[in-house]
């Protein structure tokens, strides 16, 4: 690597007909502030509902359900449960979204959903707009304490050298 970042920006090597550009290889690259895995401030959450009954529920019962909550809590409770970003995005647009169901939406996508194509876009939109305050803090959610958030923070070995991402 030290030789390439020594040779390369000075033109050691000839110029080919091959083309490449590594844009797509980091274009997607999430970076998960610390903030992200704070508890939130607000009203102390809970959950009520059961796994068991969110599992027999289909495509229509998830948006009537999501549709249909009247409270903070209920939307966090069934926003608890999800597995789908079809699901996240009903949530994250309903009017009663807070910043700690937002949050919470975050840490499903991120543990459940990454083998989606959009869920990096996802994450960053909601990191987004938490930062943009299009959320509002009425409900607490702690993801250091919830079970199903799995996030081992790396350590950044090397940044890639911003020559190293521009198409040669």
């Amino acid at each position: 690597m030290q030789t390439l970042l020594i040779n390369y920006p000075k033109g050691f090597y000839p110029k080919t007909t091959i083309v490449f550009d590594p844009k797509p290889l980091y274009e997607s690259e999430l970076l998960i502030l610390d903030w992200i895995f704070q508890r939130t401030n607000g009203e102390e959450s809970y959950v009520y509902y059961e796994e068991d009954n969110i599992d027999y529920w289909f495509e229509e019962d998830w948006k009537k359900n999501i549709n249909r909550a009247e409270t903070s809590i209920e939307l966090f409770n069934i926003a608890y449960f999800i597995n789908e970003p079809e699901h996240a995005d009903l949530i994250l647009q309903h009017p009663l979204c807070d910043k700690g169901i937002a949050v919470l939406v975050f840490w499903r996508l991120y543990t459940e959903c990454s083998l989606y194509t959009d869920t990096n876009d996802k994450l960053k939109e909601i990191i987004n707009n938490i930062l943009n305050n299009r959320y509002p803090e009425i409900l607490s959610y702690n993801p250091q304490s919830d079970e199903k958030v799995v996030y081992k923070k790396k350590k950044i070995a090397w940044e890639i050298p911003e020559i190293f991402r521009k198409p040669v």
